[in-house]
């Protein structure tokens, strides 16, 4: 996506279609947008998937960029992890509801796995699922604070940057 400035939103630049998601196929295809762009890109951020291959890719390709996990494809995952622990769906539906789980994505990454999980399973009816629950959260703790890590899906230090990270003109 780049933003256009006539009229001020964020459009999509190209698209490509992938038969593969192996981490050379990625580079291939971000290094042909660069040669069409006659080189002229140099992304401050990138959100994207959370591919290994991508966002290796993405990092081979522009070494300084800030690379941000996509919001929907990071409930998508914690959704199918619950479902995989055979969570209640209602549950489910009620921790994916917006200002739930999802306040984890803003607020201040030193406060994740203390107050934010608190938080979050405050607003929860864990009932006839506890013991689900807190397999997903040692399933949440490990893969998405440690193996991802924080940072890579937690916009608080963007948003504290005033970075507009929606497709829409800020009032600040």
């Amino acid at each position: 996506m780049m933003r256009d400035p006539g009229v001020g939103v964020y459009v999509p630049a190209t698209y490509v279609l992938m038969d593969s998601k192996q981490q050379d196929a990625y580079w291939n295809a971000l290094n042909y947008v660069i040669v069409q762009t006659g080189r002229l890109l140099e992304p401050a951020t990138v959100t994207c998937d959370f591919e290994h291959g991508l966002m290796n890719a993405i990092t081979e390709q522009f070494p300084l960029v800030k690379i941000v996990g996509c919001l929907f494809h990071w409930k998508q995952a914690l959704r199918r992890k619950m479902v995989e622990l055979r969570i209640a769906r209602p549950q489910i539906s009620a921790v994916l509801r917006p200002g739930v789980i999802d306040v984890l994505t803003i607020i201040p990454v030193d406060q994740i796995a203390d107050k934010g999980i608190r938080f979050v399973r405050a607003q929860m009816d864990e009932t006839g699922n506890k013991t689900k629950w807190d397999a997903f959260w040692r399933y949440f703790r490990k893969t998405w604070m440690t193996s991802y890590g924080a940072d890579l899906w937690n916009v608080n230090s963007m948003t504290e940057s005033g970075i507009d990270l929606q497709n829409r003109t800020t009032t600040r």
